[in-house]
């Protein structure tokens, strides 16, 4: 799939190819046609601003994960 991938603070997206997600048990893969990075997300990468931040480079959202309940 490709991703946005941050590689540290205050430095461009650049948009990459990358593993397709494995859904853990009880969790699902949903196929995103297009999306975008919201101003405050940009705000955020380009200075962590005490957020805790995983460690670069990350796909901002990926390190998030839903489950779906059947």
């Amino acid at each position: 799939m490709r991703a946005a991938r941050h590689h540290g603070n205050g430095k461009p997206l650049r948009l990459e190819t990358v593993a397709d997600p494995k859904p853990g048990a009880g969790a699902v893969v949903v196929r995103v046609l297009a999306t975008f990075v919201s101003p405050s997300m940009k705000a955020i990468l380009a200075d962590s601003g005490g957020y805790p931040m995983p460690p670069v480079p990350f796909v901002p959202g990926m390190s998030m994960t839903c489950a779906a309940r059947r």
